[in-house]
């Protein structure tokens, strides 16, 4: 599956590679975006809030969204 990301997603999404938002700030459907965007790669344990944190996952990888 393909995540597509429009412009205004994108500007959303450098404004916490910047440090100008935290990630919990972004709409629930970004949010939920960026998840299936990073499930392929997430171990399954983050993934489930198990292991680790599903957010603190996505904060630390968000330089992999183009």
């Amino acid at each position: 599956m393909t995540v597509e990301f429009t412009a205004q997603e994108m500007a959303s999404i450098c404004s916490v590679k910047n440090g100008a938002m935290f990630l919990e700030e972004l709409s629930e459907s970004l949010i939920q975006k960026l998840f299936d965007f990073f499930i392929p790669t997430m171990p399954y344990g983050i993934a489930k809030a198990r292991t680790g944190d599903p957010y603190q996952y996505i904060s630390d990888h968000l330089d992999e969204v183009k």
